[in-house]
Order: structure tokens, then C-alpha cells, then sequence
């Protein structure tokens, strides 16, 4: 590749051009460290534009963000051979990156994004897509694309922790009300990465079952109240509102949850042993488990078996079950 280097004042430098920019969220903190301690190692890669009388960055955006930061008025750079097209150049400041970094979730998106304008699907899933770490599958692509087009503000919260890629994923097929709203929740809440999906789920399934919108079932007033809240933690918040929003998706199964722990409770149940209620509580088999490390402890634990099989609470709860 013809290139040659050449000191380029910084105002000549068009950095509002992205085209081939394949980095998003990081600091420059680090970088700017380095130029003042030992310099401009790796110059970065300029092509000249002259219908903007103004170079475009090709490799090195962050060098450039850095170089700025500090007050330099000019950098040294490769200037690239203008006849090369855009493939060739995005191709470039991918290996570039590629070399010496891994990218992050945000980034493999807008770098799938950027190279379905210059190849073809099936091309980028065999090559690009394990190339930045990501199984080379049709969906992969396509959460790719789902995760790039969605707003800046929820890919910051992927880079951020706040929301979860595959809960990214699916707020993107939604309508923007929705998703606005379970974001909102995702960003005052904190629900782990099952418990996101398991938010999305029963949303989908209340809204679904009761002919309203996402958002219309995020306005529950008990929702708000826990969010109101701010002697809880966000975690505490968060399981909290999955309680609530699980017993409006499945109010039987909660009640009996609820009923079966309050049982649990009054039967004060001593260590090394357990009942344990059907799954769903379908059905009305339960069992009784004892964890023992000695005979004396086993003989102990089968006496106590016996009064608890008289306790008013169990024969309540059976009989409620029956």
C-alpha cells in the first residue's frame, strides 16, 4: 500500500468524518499519558479529501482525540494513496485495530454495520465475525445490527454494564415506547443478566395476555413505589420489582409461593432437613430431604420428621394443596 509520512497541521484534520472509525467508548486518559512521556509511537493514517480541503482519518482516531487534548497544533501521519476506495481503507483500520486490541461489544457492532456496505453477508459471517470474537452464525450478525442501530445512550449503558447484549438485542425489535420503558427500569433497577430476560419475558407475556403495551404494564403503581424507595439498594430494588412483575405474569403460582414459604417459616424447620414443594406446584407430591453426617444425626432428624408430620402448619398446607 503506497503511503508517505508527512506532518499534518491537527486543523486540517476532519474528525467529525467516522466513515472509518471502528472505535466507540473508550478513554483517551491512558493515551494522552503516553504522547506526553515518549510520543507519537504509531502515527496514524490519513487519506486527503479534496472536495473538503481536509484529511480523513482512516487509522488513529484516538491518537488524533489524544494529540488535540494535549495542544498540539500538528502530528505526524501516513498519507494514504487517495485512489484507494472505501473497502480497501475500512479494511485497513480494521487489521489496524485488530492487532492490537480486542473490541468491545459496541464496537463489533458498528464494525459489522460498517462492513455489510462493502461485502457480502455470507462473507462477513465466515470471516469478519470470528475475527471479532463472535460466532460465525446469521444471528450473530443480525444481533449485530440490532445492537449498532440502537440509540447512543443505550449503547453506552451496554458499555457501562447497565444493559445486558442479548436484553439490548431484544429492546431493539421493540416499539420506542416499550423499550424506552424498560430501559428507563434497567438504568434506576439493577437486575442481572437472567433477570433482565426474565423482566422482558413476563412483560411480553402480560402485555400479550392482557391487550396493552409494554410500557402501559411498567406503569404499575407498586413498581414506581419501589423505585420511590431510596433506602434500598438498586439490587434490592430490582428483585423486589421481578416479585411484583412475576405475580401480575403468574399471580397463582406467586400466592402459592408465598404460601408455601410462610409454611416453611412456622414449621421453623431445623438444620439438615428441608421440604421441598412440586415443581410450579403441580401436582401435590412433596418431599422432605435430610442431610446427615452421622447415624445419631439421622436418628435425630427422623424424630423430628415425625413431629413435623403433625404440625397444623403442613396438614394447612396439604390441605390446600389437595
Amino acid at each position: 500500500m503506497n503511503k508517505k509520512l508527512e506532518k499534518v497541521s491537527l486543523e486540517q484534520i476532519d474528525t467529525d468524518d467516522r466513515t472509518y472509525s471502528v472505535t466507540e467508548g473508550r478513554d483517551i486518559g491512558k493515551l494522552c499519558d503516553s504522547l506526553s512521556d515518549v510520543g507519537l509511537l504509531n502515527p496514524p493514517c490519513l487519506k486527503y479529501c479534496p472536495s473538503q480541503k481536509a484529511y480523513r482519518i482512516v487509522c488513529g482516531f484516538q491518537r488524533i482525540q489524544a494529540a488535540q487534548h494535549l495542544g498540539w497544533k500538528e502530528i505526524p501521519a501516513w498519507i494514504l494513496d487517495s485512489a484507494l476506495d472505501d473497502k480497501t481503507l475500512l479494511l485497513c483500520s480494521l487489521h489496524d485495530n485488530l492487532a492490537h486490541r480486542e473490541f468491545n461489544p459496541v464496537e463489533k457492532a458498528g464494525c459489522v454495520k460498517k462492513l455489510l456496505d462493502c461485502l457480502p453477508r455470507q462473507e462477513i459471517v465466515s470471516t469478519w465475525l470470528p475475527r471479532l470474537g463472535l460466532p460465525p452464525k446469521t444471528k450473530s450478525l443480525d444481533s449485530a445490527l440490532a445492537i449498532a442501530g440502537l440509540d447512543k445512550e443505550l449503547r453506552n449503558a451496554i458499555l457501562q454494564g447497565i444493559l445486558a447484549e442479548k436484553s439490548a438485542v431484544r429492546l431493539a425489535g421493540m416499539q420506542s415506547a416499550d423499550r424506552e420503558a424498560l430501559f428507563s427500569l434497567f438504568s434506576r433497577a439493577h437486575f442481572s443478566t437472567s433477570k433482565q430476560a426474565e423482566i422482558i419475558e413476563y412483560c411480553r407475556d402480560i402485555a400479550a395476555r392482557d391487550g396493552i403495551d409494554i410500557s402501559a404494564v411498567l406503569q404499575d403503581k407498586r413498581i414506581w413505589a419501589v423505585l420511590d424507595r431510596e433506602q434500598l439498594t438498586r439490587s434490592q430494588q430490582g428483585e423486589k420489582i421481578r416479585q411484583i412483575i412475576k405475580k401480575i405474569r403468574y399471580p397463582r403460582l406467586t400466592e402459592r409461593e408465598k404460601r408455601f414459604a410462610d409454611t416453611k417459616k412456622r414449621l421453623g424447620l431445623p438444620r439438615g432437613i428441608d421440604l421441598i414443594s412440586p415443581p410450579f406446584f403441580e401436582g401435590n407430591t412433596y418431599q422432605m430431604h435430610i442431610s446427615f453426617s452421622t447415624p445419631r444425626e439421622l436418628s435425630t432428624a427422623v424424630d423430628r420428621m415425625s413431629g413435623i408430620a403433625r404440625d397444623s402448619a403442613l396438614t394447612t398446607l396439604l390441605g390446600e394443596e389437595s
